[in-house]
Order: C-alpha cells, then structure tokens, then sequence
C-alpha cells in the first residue's frame, strides 16, 4: 500500500492559477483530488442514484467559476 503525498494548500493554489488560465490538465488533478471527497459528502446529502451526475455538476460549475476567484489560493 502506497501512501498519497500530503497536499498542500500552495500546490492547490498553483493547480487553480493554472485551471483559471486554461490547463485542463491542472483542472483534472484539483478534479483528481477532490472528486472523491465530493462524492463522499453527497452520499451523504442525495439519493444514491443522482451522486455521480451532481458530481460532474459540481466540478462544472466550479470550472466555469474559477474566472471569479479572487485569489486562487482560496480553493
């Protein structure tokens, strides 16, 4: 079992600079980190069925936001 390098709010920050300025790649790694904790707290929230469509939701809308961040470390 491999453990997961412990992310950094600095790494976040820098994956959002690059999200807001186009690199779909850099989305995808935030998308990578945090889709599963999403996915967590739904369950928790919505039936079963719908989850995956609200997670896919949720990321949407945070990409089409990432423009009005005020400071990328924030995310």
């Amino acid at each position: 079992m491999s453990a997961s390098p412990v992310v950094s709010i600095s790494d976040d920050a820098e994956l959002a600079r690059a999200a807001r300025h186009g690199s779909r790649a850099a989305f995808g790694r935030l998308y990578d980190r945090y889709a599963r904790m999403v996915h967590g707290i739904l369950l928790a929230r919505v039936p079963h069925g719908e989850v995956d469509d609200l997670v896919q939701d949720v990321f949407l809308a945070a990409m089409r936001r990432l423009s009005a961040l005020r400071d990328p470390a924030d995310v």
